[in-house]
């Protein structure tokens, strides 16, 4: 089993999500372990933290353990994951809040999972994306501007 700490409450859960080794708590801070399930292979992972850390919070690491876990299934759960969260980040910074980002992070995961291909999205005046699947990763995006010029006389 492995073991993480955490320092309060409020950090539990995001402690436990960068989790890479071991956290120190804070001096005085009385602790527990918790254990959580991989919802995969159902492989326990003890977690460390403070005493007031509650049933709902114990709840959610069962997510975090999927996240440590070292079974095939959460591997892959994790580069999925770890491939739409890459790929949000790269609509977020192309289209920068704009309506058309909230409609092409909608099609992410049906192209990460193979129900659609392709999609190209055309958001007018020469700005196009395009997802699609990849035989190197799980989704390639494309963003592309087009200038066009033309000029009557």
């Amino acid at each position: 089993m492995q073991q993480v700490s955490a320092t309060s409450n409020e950090e539990n859960i995001s402690q436990i999500r960068k989790a890479g080794g071991a956290y120190t708590r804070r001096k005085g801070a009385e602790m527990k372990q918790v254990t959580a399930g991989c919802r995969f292979c159902g492989q326990f992972l003890t977690f460390e933290a403070p005493d007031s850390f509650n049933t709902e919070d114990c709840s959610l690491l069962s997510d975090e353990a999927v996240k440590h876990c070292n079974c095939k299934e959460s591997a892959n759960f994790r580069a999925i994951e770890s491939a739409r969260n890459s790929t949000e980040k790269y609509i977020d910074e192309c289209f920068e809040g704009s309506p058309v980002a909230r409609v092409a992070k909608e099609a992410i995961m049906p192209v990460i999972n193979g129900d659609i291909e392709s999609i190209t999205i055309d958001a007018g005046l020469g700005v196009k994306l395009n997802l699609k699947t990849s035989s190197k990763k799980y989704i390639k995006a494309k963003y592309t501007v087009t200038k066009q010029t033309e000029l009557e006389s």
